[in-house]
């Protein structure tokens, strides 16, 4: 039996991306009556539920996260990073993996490093237009490079290293308007603006879109997927600052955290979507075609998600706000420039498609069970 080793950051952005990859080697290795192991190795930083209901086993690893700034919890990331090293070499030893894949992030780096130590091979995804220090070591060692930006290629060796786009679940384009009228209640009989604050929410988003909701909802219907870690003290906000309770708007619709289903009906049912600029975020809107206004975070690592949005932008598919640019104001104007032009809508919404590459998935499943095998 063939056994695959995931790891990664564990945060949505590298578990989204693993299950959807995940999925296609399953189908590949039924339709080639391979039989295969699906394990993942790295932190509990997310709801590693998600991976277990893939029928992947999971073990958790310590990591340390790479700072490069001075701060107080270094000293104690150190410690994880050499206490999830000599763990990962005992855990490594012990599955003895056909191959492993990363995925990015700090999290599964010792496991896809101790991987090499191993001779194992490794196949390397990055999803961003700039990688990020530990996947632009790992690449150094992988066997191959897979990148979602071609932007990305310039860091690793072109010998093995293959544009692919970035994995989405291909359950996420099996939404309807319908199936979103049922799950999440709405009228529908206003153009649908959708607000994605990520997996864990984005403080900033939340306030500018509450800030925003008194222009908005008279026009437009809001659905808001506000993030897991923050939504009741941001429905607190909601009402005392901004006089807005969420249970007394029609127009207006507030969730944490979007399961698979709602997240494709969504995504579906919507005209615009207002998101960071995660690649997650960005290859899903792309996959359905729908014009975005992209919010990069301005603290994200080597800066990736401005450099992400804004490659994305230049292929006609969204408009960009910088933070520092960011108000009411322009989140309307931006929003009504692209809802008031049906011909714009039409040509960003064409770009969107044309951006997305929806085998992804497949692409990275078959190499993983070349190197397996």
């Amino acid at each position: 039996m063939l056994k695959i080793l995931f790891t990664g950051g564990a945060t949505g952005g590298h578990i989204y991306p693993i299950i959807a990859v995940a999925r296609d080697v399953k189908l590949a290795a039924k339709k080639n009556n391979i039989p295969v192991e699906l394990l993942f190795a790295g932190p509990a930083d997310f709801n590693l539920e998600l991976l277990r209901q893939e029928g992947i086993s999971t073990y958790r690893v310590p990591a340390g996260k790479f700072r490069r700034y001075v701060s107080w919890r270094a000293p104690l990331d150190a410690l994880k990073a050499v206490g999830g090293f000599f763990y990962a070499l005992a855990l490594v030893w012990w599955i003895m993996p056909d191959v492993i894949f990363a995925k990015g992030g700090y999290g599964g780096f010792s496991v896809a490093f101790v991987g090499r130590i191993y001779a194992i091979p490794l196949l390397v995804h990055d999803s961003d237009s700039v990688p990020g220090l530990a996947n632009r070591i790992l690449g150094a060692v992988a066997t191959r490079v897979a990148i979602s930006f071609p932007t990305a290629a310039k860091y690793f060796s072109a010998k093995k290293t293959a544009y692919v786009g970035n994995p989405v679940r291909s359950q996420l384009l099996l939404g309807s308007k319908e199936k979103a009228k049922t799950l999440f209640g709405l009228k529908a009989d206003r153009p649908l603006i959708l607000v994605l604050g990520g997996s864990q929410g984005s403080t900033r988003l939340n306030t500018i879109i509450a800030a925003s909701l008194k222009e908005l909802l008279p026009s437009y219907e809001v659905l808001h997927q506000a993030g897991s870690l923050n939504t009741e003290s941001f429905l607190e906000e909601l009402r005392e600052i901004y006089g807005v309770d969420h249970k007394g708007e029609e127009y207006y619709h507030i969730k944490g955290y979007f399961s698979e289903e709602e997240v494709a009906s969504a995504l579906g049912a919507c005209d615009i979507v207002v998101s960071r600029a995660g690649a997650g975020s960005i290859f899903e809107i792309a996959a359905w075609g729908k014009p975005s206004v992209l919010i990069p975070l301005q603290e994200a690592a080597s800066d990736h998600q401005r450099a992400n949005a804004f490659f994305y932008a230049r292929a006609g598919a969204a408009v960009v706000i910088e933070e520092a640019n960011l108000s009411p104001h322009i989140l309307l104007s931006e929003i009504e420039s692209i809802l008031k032009n049906k011909n714009r809508q039409l040509e960003m919404s064409k770009a969107a498609k044309e951006f997305s590459k929806q085998d992804a998935a497949k692409k990275i499943a078959e190499g993983l069970l070349e190197l397996a095998l």
